[in-house]
């Protein structure tokens, strides 16, 4: 596994400096408008999304071919890109958490404390969107679940369009608070389970799948 994830690094050593230019061009937004929000949440995107970016390399260069040629498991390859996207979400908060804290304290927006818990949420939702994205993929490979991907990342934004337009009543500002003061407990439970059933189903559908 570590020969695989090692691989995958190396591809992309190319976009180290796309990430660069992006990450500075969001430090500088962020300051501007005075929005840590937009920085966290680009940097942890691009972050993640790398690990799907690999997927797009394996599936154009024909590479699962060739591993499984070799002696390397079926369930080896889908857990080595869990770990993967694991680790660049962990990456993404490591950068984040520490950066949004200083830009903060400077526009004076939010505390450092703050800074670090928002950092942590959004790891949580790259994972969780992470583990739904990836048994899609196996399924279908990255070009043929573009669409699907998009579907999943549009789906939050029209159901919140959904319920302006029908008046929907909305959670009140005490029972919102209520629900930030659990959800540093309950969304760490959410989300290992989300990735472990993610795991589990992405594994059956490889095993099954030919090249």
């Amino acid at each position: 596994m570590k020969g695989l994830i090692i691989k995958d690094l190396i591809a992309l050593k190319k976009q180290v400096k796309i990430f660069l230019v992006l990450a500075a061009f969001y430090i500088v937004y962020s300051f501007m408008m005075k929005n840590t929000g937009m920085f966290g949440a680009m940097i942890t995107l691009l972050c993640v999304m790398m690990t799907i970016t690999t997927m797009s390399y394996d599936e154009h260069y024909k590479w699962d071919r060739y591993a499984l040629s070799l002696p390397i498991s079926r369930k080896t390859v889908v857990i080595s890109k869990y770990v993967l996207g694991i680790m660049l979400d962990l990456a993404a908060v490591v950068i984040v958490a520490p950066a949004s804290a200083v830009i903060g304290s400077a526009v004076g927006e939010i505390k450092i404390s703050e800074s670090f818990t928002a950092s942590l949420a959004i790891g949580g939702v790259a994972l969780f969107f992470l583990s739904v994205i990836f048994p899609i993929i196996f399924k279908f490979g990255v070009e043929k679940g573009r669409m699907l991907m998009a579907a999943i990342f549009f789906v939050p934004t029209i159901l919140v369009m959904l319920i302006s337009s029908f008046k929907i009543a909305l959670p009140s500002k005490q029972m919102l608070e209520k629900l930030v003061i659990y959800l540093p407990f309950v969304l760490p439970v959410i989300v290992i389970g989300v990735l472990l059933i993610s795991i589990y189903i992405s594994i059956g559908i490889y095993t099954r799948k030919e090249f």
